[in-house]
């Protein structure tokens, strides 16, 4: 190497490769931030950031000035800068700026112990989870941001004469650009000047770049330009000081105008044309992002942010391995649902008795093999419905949520048990509730209600002629199948009100 114990030699440290990460080896979930995350919620968190920068948001640079003004965090801004606006992968110190940074922020944002008036409460280690309700919020309100400051000069990391990356950066008297410090060495040897100085200059006001050797030892050698925000003096810091504008609902629906930040089921690419990127269950705790269709709608590419790897998937095989996953709180799906129908079954102690005194079949047994029937046949005519399933004994239980796939709810009934008492309508207070929420995302949606029980209402805290009128008022007609011998004749009523059917 030409190099003995006189010679002068100049060297650099750095931890990085020469090739640097690439975006999937960036956004796996490889990294806790220090309030530890559950698993799911990690891959909820990395994937909708994969599928935010793969989409590109026209406008981001207003959800980074929004970011930078709500937290006072510059290194989450200009990493968020830089992943989104600028397609360029950061380093590992990043990535933790990145994730501590969105988790005190969506931390700030959700509805914890403390918060008033509120009817749901996210855990310490669940915030990410619900990391695309946040992203909804960021984008909705940074569309009246101001980008006044958000001003970025290019600081080139390499030398312009020679094109090598900087080692030693020294700038000579007042000249704009910077020169490498072995090459003004070598120079002033040979008795040469560089353009625009003196050789006086060259020796005497030599000065090092402590600018430049700081962004040198952060960066990869990859990246060759590195934006330097300018503004600094002119965004004071909130210290994460955020008071949400918005309830958590209205955060919740507010996805509907970012598919990019909706969950698909599996089975929606093979019925209509779907567009990349946007999330996908792998399994019952790990989001993926669906990256692209392939081979009409049979199989799709996904990203898995757990292990950071792209896999190829058959839709079919991976909609019955997720028949007990809930998507309802932002499925989009495979058509425009015609109606959306949530089926009450009640698992109440009296549904073990006897239907009739002539057969042995207890009543569960009978709504079981009701139900059955029923999942058979919407399956059979595949009509563009959304079904959700409920049980009420004891209490209300969301078993399913609304899905156009049914393959596993026989699953889910055959496992059921009867006990507890009959709380009825609270069961159909409870779905007011979720049906409404179906119809803010599809207005043209028929709501219905399909109760299977033997009538018999005890332990409700709602009364009947209240939940008549709500059903009434949000247009949901009510079918109620009893089964056995009738004592109450409420239900028939709320039936006959709300334009539907009874089956004795």
């Amino acid at each position: 190497m030409g190099v003995d114990e006189e010679s002068l030699v100049h060297f650099f440290l750095s931890s990085h490769t020469e090739d640097g990460p690439s975006v999937e080896e960036f956004l796996t979930a490889d990294i806790q931030p220090a309030v530890q995350q559950t698993m799911k919620g990690l891959s909820v968190f990395f994937s909708t950031l994969y599928s935010i920068r793969t989409k590109q948001v026209g406008g981001f640079r207003n959800v980074v000035a929004h970011i930078r003004r709500l937290t006072g965090c510059h290194a989450l801004a200009q990493t968020l800068h830089q992943l989104i606006c600028r397609n360029e992968i950061g380093t590992k110190v990043q990535k933790i700026a990145l994730v501590e940074g969105l988790y005190i922020l969506f931390r700030e944002l959700l509805p914890n112990r403390s918060s008033k008036s509120c009817d749901v409460i996210i855990e310490d280690g669940e915030v990410f989870e619900y990391s695309p309700e946040c992203w909804g919020y960021l984008f909705s309100q940074a569309e009246r941001e101001s980008i006044e400051h958000e001003n970025f000069a290019p600081m080139y990391l390499s030398c312009l004469s020679t094109g090598i990356r900087f080692s030693e950066p020294v700038r000579i008297a007042d000249l704009p650009d910077l020169c490498e410090r072995s090459t003004v060495l070598q120079a002033l040897n040979d008795g040469e000047k560089l353009p625009n100085c003196t050789l006086e200059d060259m020796r005497k006001s030599v000065k090092r770049d402590t600018t430049m050797e700081k962004l040198i030892l952060s960066i990869p050698p990859m990246i060759r330009t590195y934006p330097l925000w300018l503004s600094y003096e002119h965004v004071p810091g909130s210290n994460f000081r955020v008071n949400p504008e918005k309830t958590f609902s209205q955060m919740k629906e507010e996805l509907v105008a970012y598919p990019h930040l909706q969950i698909i089921p599996p089975l929606q690419p093979s019925h209509s044309c779907v567009e990349a990127p946007c999330l996908m269950y792998l399994s019952e705790n790990n989001l993926g992002v669906y990256v692209q269709n392939s081979k009409g709608g049979v199989e799709a590419c996904l990203f898995d942010s757990l292990t950071g790897k792209h896999k190829d998937v058959m839709l079919k095989e991976l909609a019955k391995e997720l028949g007990d996953v809930r998507t309802d709180v932002s499925v989009r799906t495979t058509k425009t649902p015609r109606e959306a129908i949530m089926v009450l079954l009640d698992t109440s102690g009296s549904m073990d008795e006897e239907c009739y005194s002539d057969t042995k079949m207890k009543k569960l047994d009978a709504v079981k093999q009701l139900f059955d029937a029923f999942a058979n046949r919407s399956m059979a005519y595949d009509f563009p419905h959304l079904i959700s399933l409920v049980t009420f004994g004891g209490e209300v239980q969301i078993v399913h949520g609304f899905t156009e796939n049914l393959e596993k709810f026989k699953a889910h009934m055959h496992s059921l048990q009867a006990a507890g008492h009959t709380p009825l309508y609270d069961a159909l207070a409870q779905s007011v509730s979720e049906l409404n929420n179906i119809q803010i995302k599809f207005p043209e949606c028929h709501l219905r209600v399909i109760c299977l029980t033997d009538g018999n209402d005890l332990g409700s805290k709602k009364t009947p002629v209240s939940i008549a009128h709500v059903l009434m008022s949000a247009n949901i007609v009510v079918d109620s199948i009893l089964v056995g011998k009738v004592d109450n004749n409420t239900l028939h009523g709320i039936s006959n009100v709300t334009g539907l059917y009874l089956v004795l």
